[in-house]
């Protein structure tokens, strides 16, 4: 085999326009709990480059992603405006069959959604994958594929979400994927580390403050449990159940978020499928879903709870073209059972959110 054989190239574009049925003003940003697709009105999720280079035994891969999008995936790198576009770079050394080394920046390995809208079953993402879950790590990762029915990832990182850490200290995690049977396959993972930030920076004047440490930052863990089971009875139809839960000590304070969501794929023909997904999400404290992980005060606890429920149309006129479809009910409340949706200028709050989505993706491959 040449060298140029182990290259794979490839690129895509995702955009989207959808209808906010509460009409809310402005226009723009204003889908609540929606991971890529906040607008209200027609828009660009992203545009994406790949190329990868097959590790025989060294190899690697970069991902390039485009337009708001990338901005919304990486917001944890925006310190660093350098990194902004690139979603994955990673070296890969793999010294033999069963022993596959990986370090760099790359997606995450929990959760049944990813952030490619092809590789989904619904357009729009769950608040699941959204609010409970990491997006990437920057740092290890080993792969030992012990056999075919039964594999194991180990990491070593940073934290959640950002290239540079902001903390002294390291996270860590595992994956177990175990496939009893041709037709399911099950993972199961585990991350703990610190991921609040050790140190306050200086502040310039008027309100000058000097830089100060933040006693304890990095022996205050947050551990995450996360479960896939990934069912394929028959060639036509997918179902995919997924599970995940946070809790994190704060200050003293205990917090917990997280859900589950179940998804069912059934595809008659290669060009039609037809998809629908439920949805149960808790938030306690308010936590992952009102302060952008910043814990609310004990006095303050939100109890935010989220149900949703997803129906998707997929359509595949060609092999590089792909049309998904979706209509969304959401519902979303606090303790008291205040609305969370932005509903037309100057209303309440709505407890209720329907939005309807086409979502179109043009792919080289």
């Amino acid at each position: 085999m040449k060298w140029y054989d182990k290259i794979k190239l490839g690129a895509f574009v995702d955009a989207y326009a959808s209808v906010n049925y509460n009409f809310p003003k402005p226009q723009t940003g204003v889908n609540g709990f929606r991971a890529y697709d906040p607008t209200n009105g027609f828009a660009l999720h992203w545009a994406g480059l790949e190329a990868s280079y097959a590790a025989e035994p060294v190899g690697g891969q970069i991902s390039l992603r485009f337009g708001p999008g990338a901005n919304i995936h990486n917001s944890g790198d925006a310190a660093s405006s350098s990194l902004i576009n690139v979603k994955q770079a990673y070296a890969t050394w793999k010294p033999f069959s069963k022993l596959i080394i990986d370090f760099g920046k790359y997606d995450q390995p929990f959760g049944s959604e990813v952030a490619e809208t092809q590789f989904d079953i619904n357009y729009t993402r769950s608040a699941l994958y959204w609010l409970a879950q990491p997006l990437f790590f920057t740092g290890f990762r080993v792969d030992i594929p012990v056999v075919d029915q039964f594999d194991i990832k180990f990491f070593l990182v940073n934290g959640w979400n950002n290239t540079i850490d902001n903390n002294a200290g390291k996270s860590a995690g595992v994956q177990f994927t175990i496939k009893p049977i041709d037709k399911i396959s099950i993972a199961l993972g585990y991350m703990f580390g610190p991921e609040q930030p050790d140190f306050t920076p200086a502040t310039p004047p008027p309100a000058a403050m000097p830089a100060a440490d933040v006693p304890n930052a990095d022996k205050q863990f947050r551990h995450f449990l996360d479960l896939v089971v990934d069912f394929n009875p028959i060639d036509t139809f997918r179902l995919l159940l997924n599970g995940s839960l946070g809790v994190e000590d704060i200050g003293g304070q205990s917090v917990q978020w997280g859900g589950v969501n179940l998804a069912a794929r059934y595809a008659p023909t290669e060009k039609f499928s037809i998809a629908l997904r439920g949805e149960f999400y808790k938030d306690p404290q308010g936590f992952s879903s009102l302060a952008g992980l910043v814990p609310q005060p004990r006095a303050a606890q939100q109890n935010v709870t989220i149900e949703d429920g997803t129906l998707t149309l997929g359509y595949n006129p060609s092999p590089n073209l792909l049309l998904k479809l979706d209509g969304r009910l959401d519902h979303a409340t606090t303790a008291n059972g205040a609305g969370l949706f932005v509903k037309g200028v100057g209303q309440p709050l709505s407890p209720t959110q329907v939005t309807t989505t086409l979502g179109v993706v043009a792919t080289t491959n």
